[in-house]
């Protein structure tokens, strides 16, 4: 790197603090190179890769991603016409807020470092409904039933066939190979 060749911008980097930032923005810089745009389009916004792997990482939708971000900014979930606004804004303009492109680079940070844990951010996956697991059972019973009705018609009808086409062993045994005079 250009900067490196150069002592006296090393020294002065180094002396403002900045050659960690700088080694940040290469970091950052690899980040966007690094190949994970093999199933998108190659001019993807790097936000919007984010916002759409913290979507698939936290197993939620945008929506939801839109939510709980501004809940982390603001302390506060959102009324419904401000959350509304802002994803229609991302929707139709492409514009992620600032608020999101934090909390999804926080997101994949700790993915990167297998810390992340959806329920500590507040990623809750809803239990099934009594209902939901009646009408479970109920399909459960019906395939099985299902299933043990055609196996008995398999079998039966192997039955049948054997009944029909009654080979002796005898008449197995004779073949090309097994030819013998009398």
């Amino acid at each position: 790197m250009l900067i490196d060749r150069l002592p006296g911008v090393v020294l002065l980097t180094s002396v403002l603090g900045m050659r960690a930032n700088i080694f940040r923005l290469q970091q950052w810089l690899q980040r966007l190179n690094y190949d994970r745009r093999q199933y998108f389009d190659e001019d993807i916004d790097p936000d919007l890769w984010d916002l759409l792997q913290t979507s698939s990482l936290l197993e939620i939708k945008e929506y939801d991603v839109f939510k709980l971000a501004y809940k982390e900014w603001f302390g506060h979930l959102p009324k419904p016409q401000v959350s509304e606004a802002h994803f229609a804004n991302y929707m139709f303009n492409q514009k992620i807020p600032v608020w999101v492109r934090r909390y999804t680079r926080k997101v994949i940070e700790l993915h990167e470092r297998d810390a992340l844990n959806p329920r500590e951010l507040g990623v809750y996956q809803p239990l099934p409904s009594r209902k939901l697991k009646r009408i479970g059972k109920i399909y459960t019973v019906v395939l099985l039933t299902v299933l043990l009705y055609l196996t008995f018609l398999a079998y039966r009808d192997t039955e049948l066939f054997r009944g029909l086409i009654s080979v002796t062993k005898t008449e197995w045994q004779i073949g090309p190979h097994n030819l013998t005079t009398p």
